[in-house]
């Protein structure tokens, strides 16, 4: 997952997570198909979807910065359908 730091004297937190797993993931894992069947499940229900991501998550390695633009993509895709 990654190391988390915190230092309360100065008030600081840090979370170390570029040589992490999530950070040497491989994006294939998180595919297009992957995210369609994900967000595609419930999708009839009456209950709003929502498909929450963060700005971190993208700056961590060019690996999660590709599983981060499928999710988005696919979800862009989906509303257009």
């Amino acid at each position: 997952v990654g190391i988390y730091h915190v230092w309360p004297a100065q008030h600081k937190i840090w979370f170390q997570r570029h040589r992490s797993v999530f950070g040497l993931m491989n994006p294939s894992w998180f595919s297009r198909a992957f995210w369609r069947q994900v967000l595609s499940d419930g999708a009839s229900s009456s209950m709003p979807q929502v498909l929450h991501v963060t700005g971190i998550t993208p700056l961590i390695s060019v690996n999660t910065r590709a599983a981060w633009d499928h999710a988005l993509e696919e979800a862009w895709a989906i509303k257009e359908d």
